[in-house]
């Protein structure tokens, strides 16, 4: 049930005109400057919190050329991942016959899908062929979960500067390189054991050493950051015409709202009267250039 702002009286579902009944305030427009300056006063607190955040995430990411080259290489390893090539296998199976493909990320579930299932479940009773799968799995599942931690590793460049921002940019990179030495381990002992059950040719491409010279690149990019740390370029944001922080600070130090009001109106006092005697010189400065033009134009 609605209560009038001014005697608190309890308003009925009959009492629909804007005044109380009891009183007689008009309840829309009650103390409307003051909830004005409290309303506008809470969307400046909330973009004075906000803002610092954003300011951060610009710093992290595109905020100086390291951070730049961070962002950069963050985005060509997963192009390096599509093109280049990370494998070379060669093997004939019973039915499907020959198959020699250089593998990269963009070819591989072709090839995967274009393998005849028919051919490989009459391999299975060849227990080293199920050893070369069960390795090949791996390969594929720690390669898989390092291009999604590509994407993960780019979220979190957002955050590098907010809490434990330097040291979860440093473990996901390490994680990267840890996913992808442990694939290429298990790709090598896929072909060793391949090559007993079938006759096969497997290699690892160029384009692992280049996949896994990113992700020591960008180590090293977050290690270098996290000593040497990120400057961050502030905005300056004001609440009240004060200045965020001394607000937040008076805050915390328990100042009454009234003071706090009262040093708004007079910084807010202060800023309209420079403003007023700005413009009034911009009005003078006009006016002499009027001026001068008229008198140039009678000679």
């Amino acid at each position: 049930m609605a209560i009038c702002p001014r005697c608190g009286h309890k308003l009925h579902i009959y009492d629909w005109k804007p005044n109380c009944p009891e009183c007689g305030v008009n309840m829309v427009y009650y103390n409307s400057n003051e909830r004005l300056l409290s309303e506008t006063e809470a969307s400046e607190i909330e973009h004075a919190r906000f803002q610092p955040k954003v300011d951060r995430a610009k710093a992290s990411t595109i905020g100086s050329p390291i951070t730049w080259v961070r962002l950069v290489c963050s985005v060509l390893v997963l192009a390096v991942f599509l093109i280049v090539p990370l494998a070379k296998v060669n093997f004939t199976l019973p039915v499907s016959g020959k198959i020699d493909v250089t593998m990269n990320g963009l070819n591989f579930f072709t090839f995967v899908t274009g393998i005849d299932t028919t051919a490989l479940m009459a391999m299975l009773g060849v227990k080293v062929f199920k050893k070369a799968l069960i390795f090949l799995a791996i390969s594929i599942v720690t390669l898989a979960l390092s291009v999604v931690w590509i994407f993960v590793s780019l979220i979190a460049l957002v955050a590098s500067l907010g809490p434990k921002g330097k040291q979860r940019n440093i473990f996901n990179h390490s994680f990267q390189i840890v996913l992808t030495v442990i694939s290429a381990v298990s790709f090598t002992l896929f072909s060793s054991n391949m090559a007993l059950a079938l006759p096969y040719e497997g290699s690892l491409g160029w384009g692992v050493a280049v996949y896994l010279l990113f992700f020591f690149i960008l180590l090293a990019i977050d290690i270098i950051t996290a000593v040497k740390g990120i400057e961050v370029k502030y905005t300056p944001c004001l609440i009240g015409g004060i200045p965020g922080d001394e607000y937040f600070k008076m805050v915390e130090e328990g100042v009454s709202d009234l003071e706090i009001r009262k040093k708004m109106v007079s910084i807010l006092t202060e800023m309209q009267e420079e403003f007023r005697i700005r413009d009034a010189e911009a009005r003078a400065k006009a006016a002499a250039e009027e001026e001068e033009r008229r008198s140039r134009r009678k000679k």
